[in-house]
């Protein structure tokens, strides 16, 4: 994200503020998912990170992610860190 912000600024000219973004975006898993009673996170949330965004295809705005960004993420969420 911090690259394609620069990207944005140095490149287009284009002030940070005028840039659209997402703060703390949340993931959800698909509800088509099959999943066990062991898997905990159902969705994850980038609490503290801003993410350049775009207008999906229903209109709403989404994160600009690299391809499987968000699969991995999501595969992420499962594993304990303890």
């Amino acid at each position: 994200s911090a690259m394609l912000y620069t990207q944005v600024v140095l490149e287009h000219a284009c002030p940070l503020a005028e840039i659209p973004g997402i703060e703390s975006p949340e993931f959800e898993r698909p509800r088509d998912c099959k999943r066990g009673p062991q898997d905990a996170s159902d969705s994850v949330c980038m609490e503290g990170f801003r993410y350049m965004a775009r207008r999906g295809p229903e209109g709403e705005w989404e994160p600009i992610l690299p391809d499987g960004m968000k699969e991995l993420l999501l595969a992420d969420a499962d594993n304990d860190i303890l």
